[in-house]
Parts: C-alpha cells; structure tokens; sequence
C-alpha cells in the first residue's frame, strides 16, 4: 500500500480507509433523476473521473469501479483530505486510500451561499451496490496491507477545520457493515 513517512524517518503503510462522496453532478435546483441507480444513468459514466486522480478509486451508483490510482501509490493531485493538507503534510500523505463514491447533490435554497451551495443529497445516500463495492475494496486493501485498515468518512477526519467537507451525506453504516459481514462470512466459507 502507499507509505507515509514518520517524523523518525520510518516508512508505514497507510492506516486509514477514507470514504468520501463526489458531490457530482451538481444539480442545482433540479430533482435528482429517477434512475440515478442505473447503468445508463449519465452520472454512472465512470470515465470521467480518469482525468481526476484525486482519490484511488471511484464507485458509481450501479456498483462499478475505476481505479484512477493504485493502493500502492499515493494520490498525486489534491490532498484528499484538509487534514492531510494542513496537518500531515506532503509525508504523511500516503496514510489515507481514498474512496469516492458517486453522489449527486443539490442546492439547499435555504442555506448560504445560495450560489453553487451542494447541502442537499438524495434519500438514501448511497444505492445496495455501492456498499457491496464498498465491502470488496476495503477488504481488498485491508488484505494488502495484512490487518483491517481504519474506515473513516472525510467529514469527521476534516471535523474543526475551516470549510471542511460533509461528505460522505446520507451514509449508512449499518447497511455497509451488514454487506461487509456477508461479504467476510462468503470469503470465510469458500477458503474452508
């Protein structure tokens, strides 16, 4: 997995599992589409997100993935996080895999600023297949890097930070961990 560097020197593997959300595609005032958990929905298209190596890997509403990193490199653009821009810094990056999910979002017309505000996420946040995706790559680098990786969502690591991110809106930590489980105990019984 990608290495963050010690004050003492040392080299560490990431520690952390950074669950965020794309807040994309912005909708503005627009309702969220009906079929935003189909395939064919326009926001599913995966590709565009190859140009953004700002997170690891991104997961669309119908459960797809595209690794636009490794989980052996770290992020090369952006921080991924406030904390690791203003606190980590540039060697202690690697800490974090980051993991976006795809998310649209809207305007709350209550809320300032009123212009490009995203506050309002769909009901409920993220579909079945995102968390199943969600379950297989966390085990996947808990694997690699040979003990459970620490999930977090990117709100609470930025939490006190001015402008910090909310995201990931809506999540489901019961639903996740309930695919998580299913997903340990189908390893668990075809390895036996």
């Amino acid at each position: 997995l990608s290495t963050a560097k010690q004050p003492n020197g040392a080299l560490v593997q990431a520690l952390y599992f950074l669950i965020h959300d794309t807040s994309d595609p912005y909708l503005k005032d627009a309702p969220f589409p009906a079929e935003i958990n189909e395939a064919t929905w326009s926001g599913n298209n995966l590709e565009k997100w190859l140009q953004l190596p700002v997170a690891h890997v991104f997961v669309n509403r119908a459960g797809e993935s595209i690794t636009t990193t490794d989980f052996g490199v770290t992020v090369s653009k952006g921080w991924g996080t406030k904390f690791a821009r203003d606190f980590l810094k540039l060697d202690g990056k690697g800490l974090q895999l980051h993991i976006e999910l795809v998310q649209p979002r809207r305007r709350d017309s209550k809320r300032e600023p009123l212009e490009n505000n995203d506050a309002i996420a769909p009901q409920p946040g993220f579909s079945d297949q995102q968390y199943d995706r969600l379950a297989l790559l966390y085990v996947c680098a808990s694997v690699r890097r040979g003990s459970w990786l620490i999930p977090a969502f990117h709100a609470a690591i930025d939490a006190g930070i001015k402008d910090a991110h909310d995201d990931p809106q809506n999540f489901d930590l019961k639903v996740w961990t309930q695919k998580l489980a299913k997903l340990i105990k189908q390893l668990k019984n075809t390895v036996n």
